[in-house]
């Protein structure tokens, strides 16, 4: 027997998944027994560290992946003659540089960390506009600020 915020509830099972315990993607294995009916707190919490992980590893495999790409569709390249891959690419570049209208908090990548680097005077270079940064910091306070835009966008 157990409880979770008052509500007792009894298995067979040592190990209470969400069906039971209605915490969606929490598991509890239950460890022991308090003979003498104390409380035990548990705290659950979203592990942000990972989500801005995951994030990274994404704008890392994006530059790569443009990058791959250009390399291959630049003139002398072995499918410089794929107009197709061309517009494929440019459709993924838009997609992650773009503003999204009809949103109120986050409108685009780069209000929550995620940027293109700018076009300067001194330097219009393809390679550098069409590589992405990770300002992970940036992206922690969107997660803090508005969870629920963060997941809309």
């Amino acid at each position: 027997m157990f409880s979770i915020n008052g509500t007792t509830y009894t298995s067979t099972s040592n190990t209470i998944t969400s069906d039971l315990s209605r915490i969606t993607g929490v598991t509890i294995n239950l460890k022991g027994i308090d003979e003498e009916g104390g409380v035990t707190t548990l705290t659950i919490e979203k592990d942000k560290e990972s989500v801005a992980n995951a994030v990274s590893d994404i704008v890392d495999a994006y530059n790569e992946l443009i990058s791959n790409v250009d390399k291959e569709i630049a003139k002398g390249g072995s499918l410089d003659d794929q107009f197709s891959l061309k517009l494929i690419r440019n459709q993924i570049r838009s997609l992650m540089t773009s503003t999204l209208s009809g949103m109120t908090v986050f409108k685009n990548l780069d209000a929550i960390g995620i940027a293109s680097d700018k076009a300067t005077a001194g330097n219009v270079s393809t390679s550098t506009v069409n590589v992405l940064s990770f300002d992970k910091n940036k992206f922690l306070d969107a997660f803090d600020s508005d969870l629920d835009a963060l997941k809309n966008l």
